[in-house]
């Protein structure tokens, strides 16, 4: 990142009346309260102190949660075959294990054939996205089901529901993206489907959790032994589907994330234990960063460079010896995965050396399918513009795009649809299927001369949202134990950003591995006081801040332990070198 010509948005200080009406809750706290939303005694109770019997949601308020509840137990009396279909990222995986085991453990209780439960993860490249027409095919050829559950998928696939409600089988749909026109006929377990149901904001995990809780609690009545509290050992896999599909952390969720994290910190699963010794993180210290940045792409990974199986066994295995050499698989596909995105990514910034109009359009023969959301979105950070990562087969063209904030890419997909043979999105990412090259062609055109029309150049600004203002006097190992209240962070609930302006650089230089990074001390002269930042992949910045040089600095605080004894941790998010 540059010094940058970056948009500030300062957050507005907290109302003197917001102040003297929670006098018992730091100012700092209070102002980041405010800048969420945060503002009743109700809402700040339920943020600041999630509590399991209060935030988490009675099952049963889903409208057609006893009718999956009944097929299901009706399946498993008479011993017909379960098939969960999943998805393969990070959420779908999770989801699909977080059901196979509670449905393995029941039927243990039951003493049923548990080779009756059997998991189906399409395949990325070859299957792709939700519940086809030749999966059922599949299935009826080799499990032969006579149920499916779907998680994390489902919604949207109307036509593979009917066609295997025509072969005898019935579906559970679990699912928790946006609805389609016309929903499928099936049982659906779906939260924007729900009047009742409160919280309309969870993962595909978490709505396989809730069908989870409510058969825990049937198998109870039904006198097969105590399964209170079970559910909860749960929560480590809900913990990660909730934060690698970026789900806003408020009212149910946040909970969720909260007491998941805590069972992630002592999960009793051999293949997660072992994960996360190769993901190099310390139990205890496993929180939303390390999910999203050590575990879940390691989860990941499995799809994008192979197949999602190999995570989904590691996940519910219980040889410990198996789960030490699924890890090892997949920490290594995780290397690999690291290594051929940072290739593609170079090879994205060349394109764009190359034609700087927008949108950047990187394309190359066989580039990995799995890897072209990742590498978009990395180049969409970097140039701060829209960015299609495009791989070619032999003239099928499959796509990726990422948008920046205030640009709809969807509504430009959609100028060109004609060209695809399938395509979806949403307003920041979308994703596509060209056949042929002339087609392909015609869209590189077309797709320019909208964004020519419709992409205004105030959208490439970099958008950085600051909670506050402060004296670099003011920052304290208090302040970063105050803000520990407020975690977990992630989506709806980022990790707090300060801004010091002002400040005389007194040492600007790179450290790190190839010197990818930035060490910055710097001084507020009016004040006399000192601190050191640490700049992740900001390295270059230091040949532009010489010592002597005035810059505004926006960054995040925290406290780390380092050989014994606790550090403040300076984060930059962004400097502006003032003139």
């Amino acid at each position: 990142m540059e010094t940058s010509n970056s948009e500030w948005k300062i957050a507005e200080k907290v109302p003197s009346e917001i102040k003297s009406a929670f006098p018992e809750l730091s100012e700092i706290v209070l102002q980041i309260l405010w800048n969420r939303g945060i503002t009743t005694q109700e809402q700040i109770d339920s943020f600041l102190g999630p509590d399991y019997s209060r935030d988490i949601h009675d099952p049963k308020l889903f409208s057609r949660m006893g009718e999956a509840v009944d097929r299901v137990f009706l399946a498993l009396q008479k011993n017909e075959t379960i098939t969960i279909h999943g998805d393969y990222d990070a959420d779908g995986v999770t989801g699909s294990a977080i059901l196979f085991c509670s449905l393995r453990e029941i039927m243990r209780k039951m003493g049923k054939d548990e080779s009756k439960l059997n998991c189906f993860l399409p395949h990325r490249e070859e299957d792709g996205y939700g519940l086809a027409i030749k999966t059922i095919d599949h299935l009826l050829a080799h499990e032969k089901p006579n149920l499916i559950v779907t998680v994390d998928c489902g919604i949207s696939d109307k036509p593979a529901i009917d066609y295997a409600k025509s072969e005898g089988i019935d579906v559970i749909v679990c699912d928790h993206h946006t609805l389609p026109e016309v929903i499928p006929d099936a049982i659906l377990i779906h939260p924007l489907l729900e009047d009742k149901y409160p919280s309309k904001n969870l993962s595909g995990g978490a709505v396989a959790f809730k069908l989870a809780c409510a058969l825990y609690k049937e198998a109870e009545i039904k006198g097969l032994g105590s399964f209170d509290g079970q559910e909860k050992w749960l929560l480590d896999l809900v913990a990660i589907s909730l934060v690698a599909d970026c789900i806003d952390l408020r009212q149910e969720a946040r909970a969720l994330e909260k007491f998941g994290l805590v069972v992630l910190n002592k999960t009793k699963r051999f293949g997660l234990r072992e994960l996360i010794k190769t993901s190099r993180t310390s139990f205890g210290e496993i929180d939303t960063h390390a999910v999203g940045f050590r575990i879940s792409p390691r989860i990941n990974a499995a799809g994008r460079m192979d197949h999602a199986n190999i995570a989904f066994k590691l996940l519910v295995t219980e040889d410990e010896n198996e789960a030490i050499e699924l890890a090892s698989v997949l920490d290594k596909h995780n290397t690999n995965r690291q290594k051929l995105t940072e290739e593609m990514f170079e090879y994205a910034k060349k394109c764009v050396a190359e034609d700087k109009s927008v949108p950047v359009i990187a394309v190359k023969q066989s580039w990995p399918a799995g890897l072209l959301g990742l590498v978009a979105g990395k180049m969409t950070h970097e140039v701060h513009m829209p960015v299609f990562a495009i791989t070619d087969k032999s003239g099928v063209y499959t796509g990726s795009g990422r948008s920046v904030e205030g640009f709809d890419i969807m509504n430009a997909i959609e100028s060109v649809k004609d060209l695809f043979s399938k395509f979806g999105g949403h307003s920041q990412a979308c994703g596509f299927t060209i056949e042929g090259s002339a087609k392909f062609d015609e869209f590189k055109i077309r797709i320019k001369e909208y964004f020519a029309k419709n992409f205004n150049s105030d959208n490439l600004r970099r958008v950085i949202n600051i909670d506050s203002e402060i004296k670099l006097q003011d920052l304290s190992h208090k302040l970063a134990t105050d803000l520990e209240v407020l975690r977990p962070f992630g989506s709806a609930n980022p990790e707090p950003v300060f801004a010091s302006k002002g400040l005389m650089v007194l040492l600007a230089q790179t450290v790190g591995k190839d010197n990818k990074h930035l060490r910055l001390m710097a001084s507020d002269p009016t004040l006399r006081a000192n601190a050191k930042f640490i700049g992740f992949n900001m390295g270059r910045m230091a040949e532009r801040i010489r010592p002597g040089a005035f810059i505004d600095a926006a960054f995040t605080v925290q406290s780390r332990q380092w050989n014994g004894s606790s550090e403040l941790e300076l984060k930059l998010c962004d400097v502006r070198q003032i003139k």
